[in-house]
C-alpha cells in the first residue's frame, strides 16, 4: 500500500506539465511584447520631443552654421531639457516634422505595418522588406556610435560636409542624440549622462543599395574609421531593436574599415554575404546590383505596391 501511494505521488500529470510549459512561454512572450512596446514608446517620445534644428536654405551662411554648432554641442544639451534630437537638414530633408502631415501619415502607416507584422507567422528579412515596400516605408540610416569625448568634433565634421556638399546630393538630413541623462538601469534613473551618442545619416530608399553604399564611401572619405550600421526605418517602426532568435537584426548592413588599405568590409545580413569594397578604385556597379535586396522579395518593388 505504501509503495503504491509513493508511486501515485511520483507520477506527474502531463496536462499540468503542458500548462506549466505554455505558461512560461506566455510569460516570456508577454515580456518580449512589453519590451518592444517600451522601445517603440521611447523612440516615439524622442521623435516627438523638441529638436535643435538647423535648416539649410540657399541663403544659409557658413558663419551661421558655425555659430549654431557651437551653441548646440551634443555634449552640452541634455534630454532632461526636453530635447529629443539635434538635427541639420535641407528644406526637403528629413527632420523634426513630427507635427507635420507627413509625420501623421508615417505614424498611420506604422500602425498598419505593425498590425500586419503581428498577423503573419513567418518573420524574416523577406517579410520585413515586403512590409517596407507594402506600406512605402523606405527610409533608412547609417548609424555611428560615438563616445562623448569625440562626438562634438565628429558631429561638426559631418554637418559641415553636408553643408558643403561633400556627402553628395543623396544625403539631405543628419541628426545626433544629446546627452542622455534620462536613461534607466534596472528601472532606476542614472544621475550621470550616458557617455555614448548615436549619429544618424539618412538615406531615402533602402532598396537603392548602390546609393546606400555610396554614402558609406563619402563617410570614409571624411576620415571616419568607426564601425557603421545601416538600419532601415521599418526595423524601428516594428520594434526591432535587438538581435532576435529568428535571425533578424535591426541593421541590414554593417561596414568595418581598414584605414591602412582604404578598404571597407561589408556584412550583408539580409543575404548573409561578406564582401569588400576598395575605395582606391571605382566599384563596378554590377557587382553591387547582383546583391540587391530587391531580388530577395522576388518582385519589382516599384510596381507591386502602390504608395499608401
Amino acid at each position: 500500500m505504501e509503495s503504491q501511494k509513493k508511486e501515485k505521488e511520483s507520477k506527474v500529470d502531463p496536462t499540468e506539465v503542458f500548462k506549466a510549459d505554455h505558461s512560461e512561454e506566455d510569460n516570456e512572450m508577454n515580456s518580449k511584447r512589453q519590451a518592444v512596446d517600451i522601445s517603440i514608446e521611447r523612440s516615439e517620445k524622442y521623435d516627438k520631443a523638441d529638436w535643435k534644428l538647423f535648416i539649410i536654405t540657399p541663403y544659409s551662411k557658413w558663419i551661421e552654421l558655425e555659430t549654431w554648432l557651437k551653441e548646440n554641442l551634443p555634449t552640452s544639451i541634455r534630454r532632461s531639457d526636453g530635447v529629443g534630437w539635434i538635427s541639420v537638414r535641407y528644406e526637403n530633408g528629413r527632420g523634426s516634422f513630427h507635427r507635420s502631415e507627413e509625420s501623421n501619415q508615417l505614424e498611420d502607416k506604422g500602425k498598419l505595418a505593425r498590425e500586419y507584422w503581428q498577423s503573419i507567422q513567418s518573420h524574416n528579412y523577406e517579410s520585413l522588406l515586403d512590409i517596407a515596400a507594402r506600406y512605402n516605408i523606405r527610409g533608412g540610416k547609417w548609424l555611428l556610435h560615438l563616445q562623448s569625448h569625440e562626438v562634438d568634433q565628429m558631429w561638426s565634421v559631418i554637418v559641415k560636409a553636408l553643408f558643403s556638399g561633400e556627402l553628395g546630393s543623396i544625403i539631405k538630413s543628419v541628426k545626433v542624440s544629446p546627452s542622455d541623462d534620462l536613461r534607466k538601469i534596472n528601472h532606476r534613473f542614472v544621475p550621470e549622462p550616458c557617455k555614448s551618442h548615436v549619429l544618424c545619416i539618412y538615406t531615402e530608399d533602402i532598396f537603392k543599395k548602390i546609393q546606400v553604399m555610396e554614402v558609406e564611401a563619402c563617410v570614409r572619405k571624411l576620415g571616419f574609421w568607426n564601425k557603421l550600421h545601416y538600419k532601415p526605418d521599418i526595423s524601428t517602426i516594428l520594434g526591432i531593436f535587438l538581435f532576435r532568435k529568428d535571425g533578424i537584426n535591426p541593421s541590414m548592413l554593417t561596414s568595418t574599415y581598414d584605414f591602412s588599405s582604404n578598404i571597407s568590409r561589408f556584412h550583408d545580413k539580409v543575404l548573409w554575404k561578406y564582401f569588400n569594397v576598395d575605395h582606391n578604385t571605382q566599384p563596378e556597379e554590377e557587382n553591387i546590383v547582383e546583391d540587391t535586396w530587391k531580388e530577395l522579395t522576388n518582385m519589382t518593388i516599384d510596381t507591386k505596391y502602390t504608395a499608401i
